[in-house]
């Protein structure tokens, strides 16, 4: 029953965080995603686009560290990122953690290869997030193919675009 009314609560808090940002409609299945830039490690601005260079297919992860369903699906996306990151499949985590060094520790602690960043320009809220974990699966062209995967659902989707 506890566990329960944890998870409840950690839903709507994150839930309630993430709907004071929402400013515009989540993109669809068919539409294309708003673009966005992020600063790496060096600095050095990337853009949407550099990511989606020799790449099939990216998913979008928005999450965070504090986030109890982000925490618990971190296996299986790692499993799958394992399975088809070398077949042309690319993640971005965009954090939505407050703590950059929060981060890093635990994108360091889990063995997160793919890149990841604190959404420090207001990603989710042009992406219309309004709770995490949010994920969209995008082709190179930054269409929307399929979103909010998780589980099973998320190894089969990857394994049709990937056969």
């Amino acid at each position: 029953m506890k566990k329960l009314l944890l998870f409840f609560i950690t839903v709507f808090c994150c839930t309630l965080m993430m709907s004071a940002q929402q400013t515009v409609a989540m993109p669809k299945v068919g539409d294309k995603v708003p673009s966005f830039t992020v600063k790496d490690a060096d600095g050095k601005e990337k853009t949407l686009a550099d990511f989606c260079k020799g790449k099939k297919y990216i998913m979008i992860d928005f999450w965070a560290t504090w986030c109890v369903p982000c925490r618990k699906e971190m296996p299986n996306v790692k499993e799958q990122y394992a399975k088809y990151a070398d077949k042309g499949f690319e993640i971005i985590g965009i954090s939505e953690d407050r703590s950059k060094p929060t981060m890093e520790e635990f994108v360091k602690k889990e063995g997160m290869k793919w890149p990841t960043f604190r959404d420090q320009t207001n990603i989710a809220s042009r992406y219309g997030v309004t709770m995490i974990p949010t994920t969209f699966i995008i082709n190179a062209e930054g269409v929307v193919i399929a979103q909010d995967l998780r589980g099973d659902d998320l190894g089969e989707k990857l394994a049709q675009l990937f056969p």
